[in-house]
C-alpha cells in the first residue's frame, strides 16, 4: 500500500517529495490513510470463517463456509464469503493419494444377488438402503491396513467402519455388526455391495437372512453399480488418510474412528446444508 509506506517514512523526508516519488495526489493519499485507519467492519465475519474452516480440517470451500455463516446468522452473500476467504487466503485442504484400487472380487466362489438398486440411487429416507465396502491403504511401515464401511444412502452417515490388518470376513461381520448395533430395526431394508468375495460367503448370507434385509449386488466390474460408497471412501482418503501421517494400525484406527465422528456430527453436506446425523434427526422427526 503506496500510502502506509509514504506515511511511514513521513519522518525522513519532505511530504511533497514523497508524493511526487509515488505519483500520489494529496487526497488520494488522505483517503488511503484514512480507510487503512478505519476499524475492519469484516473482522468478526473473517475470525468465524477463520473458525469454520479450521474445524472443517480446512476441508471447506467458500459454499460450504457461506452455508454455516448463514446457519449462524451472519447476513453476507455466498460471493463475499469466497472474496473474505481469498483475502484470508483459505482454500480447501485436499489431498491425492496413489494408492492402488483394491478389489476383494475373486471370481464367483459363493452365490451373488440380483442388482435391486440398478443405479438408482433416489432414496430420501433413512436407515432404507444401506452400501458397503472395502478398501486398502498403505501405510508408513509398508504394511497394508483393511478399512470396511457401510454408509445410509439417504443421509451419507457413516453407519460402520472397522479396521483390520487382514481383508477377511470377520472385518465385513464387524462391520455388520456395527450397523445393527446402530440399527436394530434392519428389517425391509437393502444393503447393496460389489461382488467382492465377502460379500458371495455363506456366512453373510445368513447374517443378511437373519435380520430379513435385501442383498443387492453391483455387476462384475462395474463400481459405478455402487457409486455412493465409492465416493464415501474417496473422500474419506482425500479428507482425512492422505492427510495422515499413518505409522500403524492403532493409529489408522484412531484415524478412522475420529473421522467417523467428525464426519456424521460436523461435516455439512453442500446440498443438503445438513450433517448426516442432523438429516437422519430431522428427517425421522418429520416422518
Amino acid at each position: 500500500m503506496k500510502a502506509a509506506i509514504i506515511n511511514s517514512l513521513r519522518h525522513k523526508y519532505h511530504f511533497k517529495d514523497l508524493l511526487n516519488y509515488w505519483n500520489m495526489p494529496r487526497s488520494t493519499y488522505y483517503y488511503e490513510i484514512k480507510r487503512y485507519e478505519e476499524p475492519d467492519k469484516y473482522e468478526t465475519i473473517k475470525n468465524e470463517i477463520k473458525a469454520i474452516y479450521k474445524n472443517s480440517r480446512e476441508t471447506y470451500g467458500y459454499r460450504r463456509v457461506f452455508i454455516m455463516l448463514r446457519k449462524k446468522g451472519f447476513k453476507i452473500c455466498a460471493q463475499m464469503t469466497r472474496k473474505l476467504m481469498r483475502k484470508l487466503g483459505l482454500m480447501p485442504d485436499m489431498y491425492w493419494g496413489k494408492n492402488r484400487k483394491y478389489s476383494s472380487y475373486k471370481e464367483t466362489i459363493g452365490k451373488t444377488a440380483p442388482n435391486i438398486l440398478n443405479q438408482k440411487f433416489d432414496e430420501i429416507k433413512p436407515l432404507k438402503v444401506f452400501h458397503t465396502d472395502i478398501t486398502e491403504i498403505k501405510m508408513e511401515n509398508d504394511k497394508k491396513g483393511y478399512i470396511s464401511l457401510i454408509m445410509d444412502e439417504a443421509s451419507n452417515e457413516i453407519m460402520g467402519l472397522q479396521v483390520s490388518d487382514s481383508p477377511n470376513f470377520n472385518l465385513v461381520r464387524n462391520t455388520l455388526n456395527e450397523l445393527y448395533k446402530n440399527n436394530p430395526c434392519l428389517s425391509g431394508a437393502i444393503i447393496h455391495s460389489d461382488q467382492g468375495f465377502h460379500y458371495q460367503l455363506e456366512s453373510y448370507r445368513k447374517w443378511i437372512d437373519k435380520q430379513n434385509v435385501l442383498q443387492s449386488m453391483s455387476r462384475k466390474g462395474n463400481c459405478l453399480d455402487n457409486s455412493p460408497v465409492e465416493s464415501q471412501i474417496g473422500l474419506m482418503k482425500k479428507e482425512c488418510l492422505y492427510r495422515e501421517k499413518i505409522d500403524s494400525l492403532t493409529t489408522l484406527k484412531k484415524v478412522c474412528s475420529d473421522y467417523k465422528k467428525w464426519f456424521n456430527y460436523e461435516r455439512i453436506s453442500r446440498k443438503k446444508e445438513l450433517t448426516p446425523i442432523e438429516y437422519r434427526n430431522k428427517f425421522l422427526k418429520i416422518a
